[in-house]
C-alpha cells in the first residue's frame, strides 16, 4: 500500500470525501474501487505521466480522489501533467531545453475534481433556492529525490497557478492535499503557505543548475491556503523510516469559505516502533495517515 492522505467533508458522522496519493493502478482498480463502492463511494484515479515508466501501465502508481455519491455529484475533472507543463513553457528555448526538460520530466501528475453537493432535506428546506455549493478536490504527489529541490518547486508553483485559474474566478472552496515531498523548512512549504517565495536562499535554488525556476519576484501564487495542521502545529512526522523521520505530507484549504473543525494526530513513536520502520504489519505505508473534518463556513452562520 502506497502513502495515503485523507480529509473529510463532514455532514453529521458521516465521512463523505477521501483523497488517496501514491496508489498503483492495480491496486486502486482491484481492491481500492470495488471495497470503497461498497460503502457508498465513487472514485477517480489519475496515473502518472506513461512515457516517463518502462515497466506494465498496471503497476504505475497515480493519485486518486473518493467521494460519497449521495453526498456529492462530479461536475467537472481535470488534471495536471508537469511533463505537459514542462514541455510547453521551455520547448521554445532552444539549446538549453535538453538539460533542462531532463531534469523537469519526471512524470508527475495532479488530480482535480469540482464536486456539487447533493443537499439532505434538511439543507433544501435551509437554503431554499439557493444554488448548489460546488468544492474543488486537488491532490497531488510531487517528485521524491531531495537532489531535486528545484524540481518540486517547480512543480508546485505550476501547480498552484493552474488550482487559481480554476478557483479564484468562481469563489469555490479548494482542499490540497498530496505528498509534496518537502519539510516545513522548504520553499515549497513557504510558497504554499504564504503566497510567495522571500528570498533565494532555499536548497531548491541552490539544486537550480539549469535555471528553470522564475525568479522570486514572479514565484508566487493568489491562493489563499492554511494548513490544516497549522492550529496544532504540523505533525512531528508523517513519513517513519530508517532513512527519513519527518513531514512531507500536507492537507490544505481556503479558510475563506471551508472551516477546518478537527484534525486526527499521528501515532506516537513508541506505536511506530514496536515493529522497527514502516511499513509494518499496523501501518501498511511508510506514510501515515492525515485526517481531517472540514465544514463549509456558510453551515456555522446562524
Amino acid at each position: 500500500l502506497s502513502p495515503v492522505c485523507l480529509g473529510s467533508l463532514r455532514r453529521a458522522a458521516s465521512i463523505n470525501a477521501e483523497y488517496m496519493g501514491e496508489v498503483q493502478n492495480d491496486h486502486f482498480e482491484e481492491w481500492f474501487q470495488p471495497k470503497l463502492a461498497e460503502e457508498g463511494y465513487d472514485g477517480i484515479f489519475k496515473r502518472k505521466t506513461r512515457e516517463s515508466f518502462g515497466c506494465n501501465a498496471k503497476q504505475i502508481d497515480g493519485c486518486a480522489i473518493f467521494y460519497k455519491k449521495d453526498r456529492f455529484a462530479l461536475m467537472e475533472q481535470y488534471h495536471v501533467e508537469f511533463n505537459e507543463a514542462a514541455k510547453h513553457l521551455f520547448k521554445p528555448h532552444g539549446h538549453r531545453n535538453a538539460r533542462t526538460m531532463k531534469r523537469l520530466l519526471k512524470g508527475n501528475i495532479a488530480l482535480v475534481l469540482v464536486l456539487e453537493e447533493i443537499p439532505d432535506q434538511n439543507q433544501r428546506r435551509r437554503q431554499g433556492r439557493r444554488s448548489k455549493r460546488r468544492l474543488v478536490v486537488a491532490n497531488t504527489h510531487i517528485f521524491w529525490d531531495p537532489a531535486y529541490a528545484d524540481v518540486k518547486l517547480w512543480q508546485t508553483w505550476v501547480l498552484c497557478q493552474e488550482l487559481s485559474k480554476l478557483v479564484l474566478s468562481r469563489e469555490l472552496p479548494l482542499i490540497l492535499c498530496g505528498d509534496f515531498n518537502s519539510e516545513p523548512s522548504s520553499a515549497v512549504y513557504e510558497l504554499l503557505s504564504s503566497q510567495c517565495v522571500r528570498h533565494d536562499n532555499y536548497e531548491a535554488f541552490k539544486k537550480d543548475e539549469t535555471k528553470l525556476l522564475p525568479s522570486c519576484s514572479k514565484l508566487h501564487h493568489q491562493l489563499q491556503l492554511t494548513s490544516a495542521y497549522s492550529a496544532i502545529g504540523e505533525p512531528k512526522y508523517t513519513n517513519f523510516t530508517a532513512h527519513f523521520v519527518g513531514i512531507l505530507d500536507y492537507i490544505w484549504y481556503t479558510s475563506k469559505n471551508l472551516d477546518c473543525q478537527r484534525v486526527l494526530d499521528c501515532p506516537k513513536v513508541e506505536s511506530l516502533e514496536q515493529e522497527g520502520w514502516l511499513p509494518s504489519t499496523r501501518y501498511s505505508s511508510d506514510h501515515l495517515c492525515l485526517y481531517v473534518a472540514f465544514t463549509f463556513i456558510d453551515d456555522l452562520l446562524p
